[in-house]
């Protein structure tokens, strides 16, 4: 079986997913997402002046928040879990 690495990488871009990572400071967090920008946005703006791909090669997952309609971001190997 691949790893939820693997998984959430294979996923398409509009595809919803509900993540489990763990925060920065320690703390789990869960997240209903999906890899495709909120609408109006472009994968290359997400705030930081860096796209997709350049995030990704850092090991960090761009993502929407479903229900908060921002940008998120979390690390690939702080994942958790992932409902897909």
């Amino acid at each position: 079986m691949a790893s939820i690495q693997d998984q959430i990488l294979a996923l398409p871009l509009d595809a919803e997913f509900v993540v489990t990572f763990e925060k920065k400071d320690g703390t789990p967090r869960e997240l209903r997402g999906r890899k495709a920008a909120p609408e109006g946005w472009t994968p290359s703006n997400d705030g930081r002046g860096q796209s997709r791909e350049q995030l990704l090669s850092k090991g960090l997952i761009l993502c929407t928040d479903l229900d908060l309609n921002e940008w998120r971001m979390f690390a690939l190997d702080r994942m958790i879990d992932l409902k897909a």
